[in-house]
This record gives structure tokens, C-alpha cells and sequence, in this order.
């Protein structure tokens, strides 16, 4: 349906496309400065040791960067026709955002869910394995007798 708009205007679903790849990005962008800003972060089993800052850090303003690439105009002179909406469309989706939170998301929004407390316990899976296995043995001995 939302293709549709290119049938209308090409500089439209450009800025729509644009939008997409600037919300894409940033949506990994915020984890990544997250990460950087507060430090609560525990690495897993591969990381990039001490140069991650650096490569987090550049990976945030490569995305600043090329946030900005996808707003300018892509041709001049910039008429109506030759426009980037995007900075349009993102500002109304910002715009917008913003009104909902303060009419009321933020009263109703409560984070996320836990569902699931984790209980870290010393279980030995060989253990509980072969015993499982030697009443499924049992169960098959006493079917063929």
C-alpha cells in the first residue's frame, strides 16, 4: 500500500525510504551509545576487547553522518519537485511521537515486562541425562519381558 506513493510522486516514497534507512540505522545507534554512555554492558564470548570504544564510538558518528546525507537534496537546484521531504516526514514523525507521549504515554507506559526471573543453579546435565536414560532402559526391558 505504502508504495503507492512512488505512483504519485518519486520524491515522496524517496523521502518515506529515506526515513525507513535513517530510523533503521539509528535504531542500532541507540544500543551502541547506550552501551558507551552508561557502561553497563557484561561482553560475551566475542568482543572486540580494548578497541571496542573506538569502533562504538565510530560506528555512532558514522551513523550521525550519514543521517544527515540521506536529509540533504540530492539534486540543485532543490525545487518541489527535486525535494528531500525526509527532514518533513522525520520532523512530523518526531512531532508527532512527542504529542502522544505527553497526552498519554507516559502515563500508561510501564516498560518492559519481566516475565521470567533467572535462578543461576549448579545443575549437572550429564547427571539428570543418564538417569533419565536408565528408566527409559528400565521402562523398555520390563515392554519386552
Amino acid at each position: 500500500m505504502i508504495n503507492l506513493i512512488g505512483l504519485g510522486s518519486y520524491a515522496a516514497i524517496a523521502g518515506v525510504f529515506n526515513v525507513c534507512a535513517i530510523a533503521l540505522d539509528w535504531s542500532y545507534c541507540i544500543p551502541i551509545f547506550c552501551k558507551l554512555v552508561f557502561g553497563k554492558f557484561k561482553p560475551g564470548p566475542w568482543h572486540l576487547g580494548r578497541f571496542g570504544p573506538f569502533v562504538n564510538a565510530w560506528a555512532c558518528l558514522w551513523t550521525l553522518f550519514v543521517s544527515i546525507i540521506f536529509i540533504l537534496p540530492t539534486v540543485r537546484p532543490v525545487t518541489a519537485l527535486t525535494m528531500n521531504y525526509a527532514v518533513a516526514f522525520l520532523g512530523l514523525i518526531l512531532l508527532a511521537a512527542l504529542i502522544w507521549w505527553y497526552l498519554g504515554g507516559r502515563r500508561y507506559y510501564t516498560g518492559p515486562i519481566m516475565e521470567a526471573v533467572i535462578v543461576e543453579e549448579d545443575v549437572d546435565v550429564r547427571d539428570s541425562l543418564s538417569q533419565e536414560n536408565e528408566k527409559n532402559v528400565e521402562k523398555n526391558v520390563m515392554k519386552v519381558a
